[in-house]
């Protein structure tokens, strides 16, 4: 039986290559942050996309070690967030619960990529609603903090129903179709 998800080289490669997965990990996902639509509090990005695909792909080991070095970058200074923002005040301000919340999705969207059952199109469009799911909840609780907890569901939650749904169906079509390429092969 072919193994899909994650990349089956993933636990057995040479620790050099590990580290440069990473950080091209975490520059594909600053990369994904720039591409914006602009709404306040929260933007409209790719980031949740290029998280969940790095970490169905290369599991739950190396999709979170990428986004801690994602998250050290910003809190270092480097402008990886979305508008190259980057900071303390980023994390711990409205948009820091979705910055933080990519963590437990990329161990959540990994995990479950191992399991064989998440092989099927079904499957993989759940994984992905599950860890987007998991990224809106912490998003929310962060930015309840600062506007309530209506207003956090109004700002933080609903604007994003249509573009996140389009995002999970274009992602599922993604790995679906790599997913059929490479048992073919």
């Amino acid at each position: 039986m072919h193994k899909m998800f994650p990349v089956t080289i993933s636990s057995n490669i040479y620790p050099l290559h590990r580290i440069c997965l990473i950080f091209i990990g975490s520059i594909l996902i600053a990369l994904s942050a720039q591409m914006t639509i602009p709404l306040l509090p929260i933007p409209i990005t790719l980031q949740t996309t290029a998280v969940l695909l790095l970490s169905i792909l290369f599991g739950p080991s190396i999709g979170s070690s990428i986004i801690i070095i994602y998250l050290a970058e910003g809190l270092l200074g480097i402008p990886v967030f979305a508008h190259y923002s980057s900071g303390l005040p980023i994390l711990l301000g409205p948009r820091g619960g979705y910055l933080l919340g990519f963590l437990p999705a990329s161990i959540i969207a990994g995990y479950l990529a191992q399991q064989n059952i998440f092989r099927h199109p079904i499957m993989i469009f759940l994984n992905i609603c599950i860890s987007t799911f998991i990224i809106f909840i912490v998003g929310m609780i962060v930015l309840a903090h600062f506007v309530g907890w209506q207003k956090a569901y109004l700002l933080g939650v609903a604007p994003f129903y249509v573009t996140e749904f389009i995002k999970i169906m274009a992602l599922t079509g993604t790995l679906t179709l790599t997913n059929k390429y490479i048992i073919m092969n």
